[in-house]
């Protein structure tokens, strides 16, 4: 982060294990995408702030222009 001189809240981090990459990342203020290809319950307390079952539908997150603002979290609707 520092390399690219990012910061957390306005970072994207996008990850398919559910305790290393969305609990890290949440715990630092990213916002987190989880690729859930197993559409699993959540876990634990932490809630991924989109989910979607493939990669690929990050397109349309990108192309909808989506903000964090629905209860409904998933993306490949």
């Amino acid at each position: 982060m520092n390399v690219f001189k990012a910061e957390p809240a306005r970072t994207l981090f996008i990850g398919d294990n559910y305790f290393t990459d969305i609990i890290g990342a949440n715990s630092i203020g990213m916002d987190t995408l989880w690729i859930n290809k197993y559409d699993h319950e959540f876990p634990g307390e932490v809630h991924p702030d989109y989910m979607t079952e493939h990669v690929l539908d990050l397109e349309k997150l990108i192309i909808r222009g989506e903000r964090k603002s629905s209860d409904d979290k998933s993306i490949s609707n």
